[in-house]
């Protein structure tokens, strides 16, 4: 494999380590069943998707745990270089010091994403419009669905045995 040197904002870096990550919270009820999705390529070519369910929780809390996964994911890979899109405006302005943290539940968690930030040679995160990230918002959002027909195709089928389905 051929490494190339080229320029990203402004700093040298080989493309064998430089990956881009889309990622997207989802949570339906805010607070309710949540999940992740975390698509990350690199040379334009993806390398990584991943969807998750991460239990019953908020919209920022999805946002935030898969940013977090995104830079674990990428350091796992090799990655040096991260450029992470969201289309989240309150986490990339969080994220890039416009707006201050002031959630208790979203502080220990812009703290773990910070501090993996600093394992890598350089990041950087970006505002995208929904549209641009519709393939970790498809992720994410997959796989709440999948969870809710999930729950209620137990609650059915627990009607029909007897028992009482949640509600």
């Amino acid at each position: 494999m051929t490494v190339v040197e080229e320029y990203w904002y402004g700093t040298k870096v080989r493309s064998d380590t430089f990956l881009t990550a889309y990622i997207d919270g989802a949570s339906r009820g805010n607070p309710g069943p949540a999940a992740i999705g975390v698509l990350i390529e690199k040379d334009q070519r993806p390398l990584l998707e991943l969807c998750q369910y991460i239990g019953y929780s908020t919209n920022n809390v999805a946002e935030y745990t898969a940013l977090i996964t995104a830079i674990e994911e990428a350091i796992r890979l090799g990655g040096d270089h991260l450029f992470v899109l969201s289309d989240s405006q309150l986490l990339v302005r969080q994220m890039d010091g416009s707006y201050k943290v002031k959630n208790s539940h979203i502080l220990p968690l812009f703290q773990r994403a910070n501090s993996l930030c600093r394992r890598l040679k350089s990041f950087q995160i970006k505002h995208i419009e929904r549209a641009l990230n519709s393939q970790a918002n498809d992720l994410a959002a997959r796989i709440v669905k999948h969870y809710q027909s999930e729950r209620s195709n137990s609650g059915k089928s627990q009607s029909r045995l007897g028992g009482r389905s949640a509600g």
